[in-house]
């Protein structure tokens, strides 16, 4: 494994997604590569970093239908509010 390829898998090998041969493979290359230990070193701090990324699916904000509903009708556009709901269908 050269110095890019492994360069290439220090992601993967510091969050666990490679493969059983990959991570074998760049585990050898660090073993042997200064550079790339170096390298490595700068990562190792990622998986505790996306660990503090909140993981909630975002939320679609709502649509214009659902506000004009929550809005409620206002007392003097029940035109509207009814032209409104109809162009929305």
């Amino acid at each position: 494994m050269t110095c890019e390829q492994a360069r290439h898998h220090l992601g993967g090998y510091v969050l666990g997604g490679l493969s059983p041969a990959e991570q074998a493979n760049t585990r050898a290359h660090l073993q042997r590569c200064g550079d790339c230990r170096n390298d490595l070193a700068e990562l190792e701090g990622l998986p505790r970093l996306l660990d503090l990324v909140v993981q909630e699916p975002a939320q679609p904000p709502p649509s214009l239908r659902d506000r004009v509903v929550a809005a409620g009708p206002h007392p003097r556009s029940k035109r509207w509010l009814a032209v409104a709901a109809a162009a929305l269908g």
